[in-house]
């Protein structure tokens, strides 16, 4: 179900930024094909708005740090494994503490994964071609404001879950 779940995620995100980049083409195409010359970098419509690519900047690093979730989350269900192993032994209530900790971080990861995967869907790019200037920029700003709060919480759960690794392995293992 994961290889699936990465599948789609990975489809859908080239999916979506082959779109974003075919529509700054025809865009930037049309912008210039009045006289061949692009006279204020702008395009009116919304996609030549330098906020729409900032917006798909910040969405694009955000997205190279998807890996690193999943990785973080491999690693977490990993040490979870250890720590039952550990608690079968010798039911130690520090190790279901870390246990706990350990589910709780992978939960954290899973909810930015979901989060990110929701902005997605819900951005619209092609709806910037038909909006106003002062409606495209309350748009990008309304997205902006979305994707930063979903890149603090990416930010806050790897942060979180390196350092939880990073403890070293239970048991002095």
């Amino acid at each position: 179900m994961k290889k699936y779940l990465i599948i789609f995620t990975i489809a859908a995100t080239l999916s979506a930024c082959n779109t974003q980049n075919k529509a700054e083409q025809n865009d930037h195409a049309k912008h210039q094909s009045h006289d061949g010359h692009d006279h204020d970098g702008h395009d009116h419509a919304g996609h030549g708005n330098p906020r729409s690519a900032e917006l798909m900047a910040v969405h694009d690093s955000m997205m190279t740090q998807m890996s690193t979730i999943y990785n973080l989350q491999k690693q977490l269900k990993e040490r979870v494994k250890t720590l039952d192993s550990l608690v079968a032994l010798k039911p130690d209530p520090a190790y279901k503490l870390q246990i706990a900790k350990a589910q709780t971080l992978i939960k954290q990861l899973e909810t930015t994964d979901a989060a990110m995967m929701n902005w997605m869907h819900q951005y619209k790019a092609d709806t910037l071609e038909k909006l106003d200037d002062k409606q495209t920029n309350a748009y990008i700003a309304d997205q902006n404001a979305k994707i930063q709060v979903v890149r603090e919480k990416m930010e806050t759960g790897i942060s979180e879950a390196q350092a939880f690794l990073e403890k070293g392995n239970p048991g002095g293992m």
